[in-house]
């Protein structure tokens, strides 16, 4: 049976109406264009959806869409929440290209041969590093980027592999830990509570003890994405300053407004430093395997190597 999946991208703009679909990834596509979903949906399914939801799949706003086999009506209900997991997926790559607030709410899945329409959504809601709304704009060449990462190094989460009680286990990578968190922050509107998320993302991918714990991540983070001394150093103090506002968010502590005022400034240098992490790491394979796969001593070993300008091995 042929069902495709249906979701509208908001605060996502396109700055030029795409003639052609554009393919992410297998079966996957993104358009502004309605007459490329037209056929898809039925008048009888717009009017099963109601005119508000209708209204963005058929007004040019962008789309991401994909068309699926499946083997009985009953697999849609599960189809549509890994579809939906692809929607986050793709759109932490967009913000790997450049910070945005875009979001989807509702995804709708359409049978091809049958009447039936099922809708689902997910509760993350993504808001800018100083958490707040307002629409990115992309030429089609930006978007090419984006799905070149979603396809090369990104993926939802299947609703068949989800595991009971927690994901937190061993098999779990310590960046896809990290990346977790950083959802969280990304979808904080207060920012005492999105730059201790985004601390909680440097702690789970790069810590590897407790010990001198602010010091060692500012330090990590610092040799890792830093490319000269001074930049080096910037990133160890923001880091650090950080660190302490997480420390007081957690622990009960309250913020002075001198500190209040400079939360936007802090958030995006947290958001900032985050995003040239990740694409450090899921663009080296060797990196990659390390942080998701590595012992905490291979860690260890290449942070030490990392700092003191030692050779590298990133074998485990």
């Amino acid at each position: 049976m042929k069902y495709v999946y249906i979701t509208a991208l908001i605060d996502f703009q396109i700055n030029e109406r795409l003639l052609t679909p554009l393919r992410i990834k297998e079966n996957l596509y993104i358009s502004n264009n309605p007459a490329h979903i037209a056929g898809y949906m039925t008048p009888s399914d717009l009017i099963t959806i109601g005119s508000l939801e209708a209204r963005p799949l058929t007004n040019g706003t962008p789309v991401l869409y994909r068309i699926d086999e499946i083997s009985s009506s009953t697999e849609a209900d599960i189809e549509i929440v890994n579809f939906l997991r692809e929607v986050q997926a793709f759109l932490t790559a967009a913000w790997l290209v450049e910070d945005n607030s875009a979001n989807c709410e509702l995804a709708f899945s359409f049978s091809q041969s049958q009447v039936h329409v099922h809708s689902n959504s997910l509760a993350l809601n993504y808001t800018s590093c100083k958490g707040e709304r307002s629409p990115v704009i992309l030429h089609p060449d930006k978007l090419r980027k984006i799905g070149h990462l979603h396809a090369e190094f990104l993926q939802g989460a299947r609703e068949q592999e989800k595991q009971p009680h927690t994901k937190f286990r061993k098999t779990m990578g310590r960046l896809d830990r990290g990346i977790s968190y950083l959802q969280q922050a990304r979808a904080n509107t207060d920012l005492g509570q999105k730059i201790a998320n985004y601390c909680s993302f440097f702690e789970s991918t790069l810590s590897t003890s407790s010990s001198e714990l602010s010091h060692q991540l500012a330090e990590r983070t610092a040799f890792f994405i830093g490319k000269t001394p001074n930049e080096r150093f910037d990133i160890f103090q923001q880091i650090k300053q950080a660190y302490g506002i997480r420390s007081k968010i957690v622990h009960g502590d309250t913020l002075s407004e001198k500190i209040i005022v400079n939360l936007p400034a802090i958030s995006k240098n947290c958001d900032d430093h985050a995003r040239s992490l990740v694409l450090k790491i899921i663009q080296d394979k060797k990196l990659d395997k390390l942080f998701q796969n590595g012992s905490s001593e291979s860690l260890d070993r290449y942070m030490l190597n990392l700092i003191f300008g030692t050779p590298q091995d990133l074998h485990d």
